[in-house]
């Protein structure tokens, strides 16, 4: 019971039965009714006859020999006629049973009213005199006494004798065969749906077993089918498939990104140690220490513990833009401007960082018109972050350069600097967070390795493609493309 096919065809087999129930009893009904009628019309003049063949009632007395004649007469014709004779009020005046059978002292008259009307539908029932019978159809005409109504000839055309005809027959070959349709329907069509609910629900079953796997074991996904044939059950099966596979590779990420963020924490609470560490070193020999330092001294633990309090805020800055970026609450504002002028504003902001390591900020004018469509204020972000990395992991009297070029319908802008280099193994993760954390590229940079993860997170929402190309021996190139307003229109 507990498999579905079984209850579908548990549930049609009931549904089967009581439709079998209110067929006979529809049918029983139905024949019975064609029967009354056909057997009332056919008999409707027999009452007439009776009443027309000789007076029955003359001068108010009822002529019971005429009326024993008649009816034996018609029930020659007629066994199964029962012949009566009423007043106006519907009072027995006789009867032609044989024997004294318990009657009704008088019968209600609205049906006969009814079937002499002649606007009834029949079949039209009465009233049986004999007492504890049912309705049944009947035949009436009026009996007339010296021009008058003096009442009516009412014959029951299903008597004791039609009565047990009619059981006999219900219990007969034709009662037997109904029955044996209604039974072989019935168990042909449970086992035609038994069978056709076994075949439908198979797949369902496979699929449900496949549903119990992957609940027990998410890393057991089966292999996704994207073909377009098959029924509504084949769809839903490619679509679990489909489903699990994607819930799968969320789970890894989702994991992959739980390392990650474990690592992220672990690196970046060790940088933030580091200059919190360095700046309480440095006020606590102020403190200690004051009075026997001179001013110069004094003045250089003040501005190292400022330099490490910046370095401090940076990485919070830092950690709390990589936080909006990460969560979406940044939104890009994209709007046309000029991509060289923003370089030379950024190149000019930081020079002062770049004379102070002898190093030369170089920006060379665009072969074009660089109005590009983006956000300006994230866009800034990116070049800060870029040509501030650059000057930090460049030697002292190098150089920093950034070339913008057209490709196509794209403004790209290429910042190459003369570092050492990164090794090629290096190249892959150095976006990665916690990668750039976890990395000491050169002790004497203050950097706290989220600038190239923030510049990926921000060209991601400008659908731009950040390259790098590396040679130790020869530096190191950033490469990145927006659209320009020639492409736009």
């Amino acid at each position: 019971m507990k498999r579905m096919h079984v209850k579908f065809a548990v549930l049609l087999a009931l549904l089967l039965v009581a439709m079998g129930g209110v067929f006979y009893w529809v049918e029983s009904t139905g024949s019975a009714l064609y029967h009354q009628e056909l057997t009332q019309r056919l008999n409707a003049p027999v009452a007439m006859y009776i009443a027309d063949a000789a007076p029955l009632i003359v001068d108010g007395d009822v002529d019971r020999a005429a009326l024993a004649t008649l009816a034996e007469r018609a029930m020659v014709i007629n066994p199964s006629a029962e012949i009566y004779l009423l007043n106006n009020a519907g009072r027995v005046l006789g009867a032609s049973l044989s024997g004294e059978p318990s009657l009704r002292d008088r019968i209600d008259m609205q049906p006969v009213r009814a079937l002499l009307s002649g606007d009834s539908r029949l079949p039209v029932l009465g009233e049986d005199p004999r007492v504890g019978h049912d309705r049944k159809v009947f035949s009436v005409s009026p009996v007339m006494d010296n021009g008058v109504e003096a009442g009516f000839v009412y014959v029951i055309l299903g008597g004791a004798q039609y009565a047990e005809t009619v059981a006999l027959v219900e219990t007969g070959y034709q009662q037997r065969v109904i029955m044996a349709a209604i039974a072989l329907t019935v168990l042909t069509t449970l086992l035609v749906g038994w069978g056709a609910f076994r075949i439908l629900t198979r797949r369902l079953s496979r699929l449900t077993a496949s549903v119990r796997r992957f609940q027990i074991d998410n890393d057991a996904a089966p292999g996704s089918d994207t073909s377009d044939d098959g029924d509504e059950l084949e769809h839903l099966s490619r679509a679990f498939e489909q489903m699990s596979t994607r819930i799968v590779s969320q789970v890894e990420r989702i994991r992959e990104s739980d390392r990650l963020r474990r690592e992220l924490i672990t690196n970046v609470s060790h940088d933030l140690r580091t200059p919190l560490a360095a700046m309480q070193g440095y006020l606590d020999t102020l403190l200690i220490k004051q009075q026997d330092l001179a001013v110069d001294e004094r003045q250089a633990l003040v501005e190292t513990a400022r330099r490490h309090a910046g370095r401090l805020g940076d990485l919070i800055s830092d950690l709390f833009e990589l936080t909006r970026l990460d969560t979406g609450s940044i939104r890009p504002d994209f709007a046309q401007f000029s991509l060289a002028e923003l370089a030379n504003d950024v190149a000019q902001e930081l020079s002062f960082k770049a004379r102070s390591k002898s190093i030369d900020l170089i920006v060379e004018p665009p072969d074009g018109d660089a109005t590009v469509i983006a956000d300006i204020g994230l866009i800034q972000r990116v070049l800060e972050n870029l040509i501030d990395n650059a000057i930090k992991y460049t030697p002292e009297v190098g150089s920093v350069r950034m070339r913008l070029r057209f490709s196509g319908d794209d403004c790209a802008i290429a910042g190459a600097f003369t570092v050492t280099g990164i090794e090629q193994t290096h190249l892959p993760h150095i976006f990665d967070r916690h990668y750039a954390v976890a990395r000491d590229c050169s002790p004497a940079a203050e950097s706290v390795g989220l600038g190239l993860a923030i510049v990926k997170k921000i060209l991601d929402l400008h659908e731009s493609q950040i390259v790098v190309h590396s040679e130790p021996s020869k530096g190191t190139q950033f490469h990145f493309a927006l659209p320009s307003v020639a492409k736009a229109a």
